[in-house]
């Protein structure tokens, strides 16, 4: 697919009229970028303009483990815009989608932070937990839509909507099954009567496994900027070509249910790095779904009792920096320092005091940030499991030990 042009014109300016440069303003104190993308076809060139907001503008965040906000986002109160998680040179179609081409308000880190500005790009890298919790949606752009993720895509959704009705297995016993009601109430999915579920052809063959990781190896899930992106807004809508998927869906293809046969298994594929595959993204889904439950809900309840006992007691419903370090250590991030960077967004407000120490900084040297990390997590009760488990000091050579 060749690439759409961008071109920027501001969204008063006549169809015909000349193509504009764009002029460079830095950002001041509690300001972001915007990109205003403007009403088009599918094969007109791509056209809009940056504009700048305050973060006053935008909407309230969802305090961890309360209910949803159920009416909708008031725009003339409010900046209402989606903002993309994608990986740098892999986004794909979603501009050309119909949805996309009218008029409509991104937030994308490529396009709206100056990334040769470094002052800039450490204060903006430091509001993307505000920017992407504070979104309408957030789209993430999983890649083009091959015949094999077409397949993949059916068949996890065939494997759900026939086997959910029998409760999600969480560990072993009755008392870690997760009832099929409550399963799909917290991946915001619908529940299939059984005469609909009785109706689906169960997923056989052997090709499966094959098939499914070479889906769950497109390069946006396992980078680690995406893991904040995806947790921290309720509404994500996941793309793959012109396809728009709940986020819940995929994951809910890959779980497995009681006296049912998952069918993403072959003693081939038992290996180390196919288990990376399919932890990190269970982990991001865990970690949303523990953080977005609302507890005053039985379905909440249900699987906080459950999610309690797998972790010792640990209350999941909100995220650490020291346990955020651990579970996506397989993640990749193509800067070092990132490493601790990438998922500050998820810090609890509590926490953040602690966390100015290690606030996103790209001039100091990696020795210089791991050793302010290391004075970090060593306030933590988890400070010498996170140093041993996740701080990849001795695992790698930008990381001294």
């Amino acid at each position: 697919m060749g690439k759409t042009p961008f071109v920027l014109r501001p969204k008063n300016a006549a169809a015909d009229s000349e193509d504009l440069p764009y002029k460079y303003v830095p950002l001041g104190a509690g300001q972001i970028r915007l990109l205003h993308l403007n009403p088009g076809q599918e094969a007109d060139q791509l056209n809009g303009e940056l504009i700048v907001k305050s973060l006053e503008e935008l909407p309230p965040r969802q305090k961890v483990g309360t209910a949803a906000q159920t009416d909708p986002i008031d725009p003339e109160k409010y900046v209402c815009f989606d903002a993309i998680s994608y990986v740098w040179g892999h986004i794909t179609r979603f501009y050309s989608t119909p949805t996309s081409r009218r008029a409509h308000v991104y937030w994308a880190d490529g396009l709206c932070i100056n990334q040769l500005d470094i002052a800039e790009k450490e204060v903006q890298v430091s509001l993307m937990g505000i920017i992407y919790s504070t979104a309408t949606r957030v789209l993430c752009d999983i890649g083009e839509e091959t015949e094999n993720f077409t397949l993949v895509l059916d068949a996890t959704e065939r494997y759900w909507k026939r086997n959910i009705r029998r409760g999600l297995v969480l560990g072993q016993g009755d008392s870690m099954t997760l009832s099929g009601e409550s399963t799909a109430k917290l991946l915001d999915i619908p529940y299939p009567t059984d005469e609909e579920a009785d109706a689906i052809k169960d997923v056989e063959g052997y090709e499966w496994p094959a098939r499914y990781l070479q889906f769950i190896s497109a390069p946006w899930f396992h980078r680690l900027w995406v893991v904040q992106e995806f947790v921290l807004r309720r509404d994500v809508v996941m793309i793959v070509g012109r396809q728009h998927i709940t986020w819940g869906q995929p994951w809910a293809g890959t779980l497995w249910y009681k006296v049912s046969k998952w069918p993403w298994d072959q003693a081939e594929y038992t290996n180390e790095d196919l288990i990376s595959l399919f932890t990190s993204y269970n982990y991001m889904c865990l970690v949303r779904s523990c953080r977005l439950i609302d507890l005053k809900t039985l379905h909440g309840r249900e699987f906080n009792d459950i999610a309690k006992l797998l972790l010792n007691g640990v209350e999941m419903n909100q995220a650490n920096l020291p346990m955020s370090m651990v579970l996506f250590s397989s993640h990749g991030c193509s800067v070092p320092r990132d490493r601790y960077f990438g998922i500050l967004g998820m810090i609890d407000e509590d926490d953040k005091e602690k966390a100015l120490s290690i606030r996103p900084d790209y001039t100091y040297s990696m020795r210089d940030i791991t050793m302010r990390f290391w004075k970090y997590a060593l306030q933590t009760d988890s400070g010498g499991e996170l140093l041993l488990c996740a701080g990849l000091p001795g695992r790698a050579e930008e990381y001294p030990s």
